[in-house]
């Protein structure tokens, strides 16, 4: 970490041809260390529904995680009077940008306006989730990613949410979001 908290990990990447005139690049992100599951219980008392969110220590908690976005684009061409790429700002937006979340993966569609961009560049930006670091391509206090049912001998006990944050709350009870 830098003095101005900003990471120094590298961010590994590959580039495979992806056919029809199209490039994929595949980034690397490597986490040292997972936190726990967030799980927010559902439940209902006399008609009125409620949930309570807390952390499963030590569930979800392990060593070591790599996570991944890929960013599809089309082929640029080389000039070939000087063999040099065309400079950042002449080359396309992305056609698709995928988010990997635990054994799932995310797939938006630049062309139908679905990607977020970094301030005004074609550079897309991810969301890593707190404590599990999947990446996602919108912020969010809750990424649901799986629903685990009720268990039907407790009553009023409607199921379990597992559940990403990429935000967090303030001291002022505000939600904020994570810088990309």
């Amino acid at each position: 970490i830098s003095k101005n908290r900003l990471s120094r990990a590298s961010i590994y990447y590959n580039v495979i041809d992806s056919g029809d005139n199209t490039l994929t690049f595949n980034y690397y992100f490597y986490y040292t260390f997972s936190g726990q599951s967030n799980i927010i219980c559902i439940s209902s008392v006399n008609g009125t529904s409620s949930q309570t969110s807390f952390q499963l220590a030590p569930l979800g908690t392990h060593e070591g995680d790599w996570e991944e976005i890929s960013v599809k684009i089309c082929r640029v061409s080389i000039d070939e009077s000087t063999g040099d790429f065309p400079d950042v700002e002449d080359l396309p937006q992305p056609l698709a940008v995928s988010y990997r979340q635990h054994s799932w993966n995310r797939i938006t569609d630049c062309t139908r306006g679905e990607c977020h961009f970094f301030e005004d560049t074609h550079h897309p930006v991810g969301f890593a989730a707190l404590s599990s670091h999947a990446m996602y391509p919108f912020p969010s206090y809750n990424n649901v990613y799986q629903q685990i049912p009720a268990i039907p001998f407790i009553a009023n006990l409607h199921g379990f949410l597992l559940v990403d944050r990429t935000a967090y709350m303030d001291k002022n009870n505000k939600i904020s979001f994570f810088m990309p």
